[in-house]
């Protein structure tokens, strides 16, 4: 079966955003328009939009992740919208999530059993409970 290529539809001209370098894990990440200058079979060039419309390198056309021997790889995004929705998502999940790390287990005391299959439910889990 062959993959679909996340950004293979690009082309030269489109409009796309990338998300700027961060330097520390502290840093808020945000995102600049750019435009794409060159598509390739694997990558994909673009240049900023700004003032000095610098070169922001290439990025593989499969997942959009920055091709480069450093750690903080940028990555493209389709819309300011989806990047922000994104990040709410991944926000959110995080607080979630946290609710479940080992540092507060005192919560498995405090939660229902139906409560644990309707969440579980809603997050598409299948708990096999028939099979005990």
């Amino acid at each position: 079966m062959i993959e679909k290529k996340k950004y293979a539809d690009l082309k030269v001209g489109d409009t796309i955003w990338v998300t700027k370098s961060r330097f520390r894990s502290s840093d808020e990440e945000s995102i600049e328009e750019a435009v794409v200058t060159k598509v390739g079979r694997k990558y994909v060039s673009i240049r900023s939009t700004g003032k000095y419309q610098n070169d922001l390198g290439q990025f593989e056309i499969e997942d959009g992740i920055e091709k480069s021997d450093y750690g903080n790889k940028r990555h493209l995004v389709r819309s300011p919208e989806a990047y922000y929705a994104e990040r709410t998502r991944r926000k959110v999940f995080d607080k979630f999530r946290r609710h479940f790390s080992g540092w507060t287990h005192h919560l498995h005391d405090e939660v229902k059993t139906e409560d644990i299959i309707m969440a579980a439910q809603l997050l598409r889990i299948d708990l096999e409970l028939d099979k005990e």
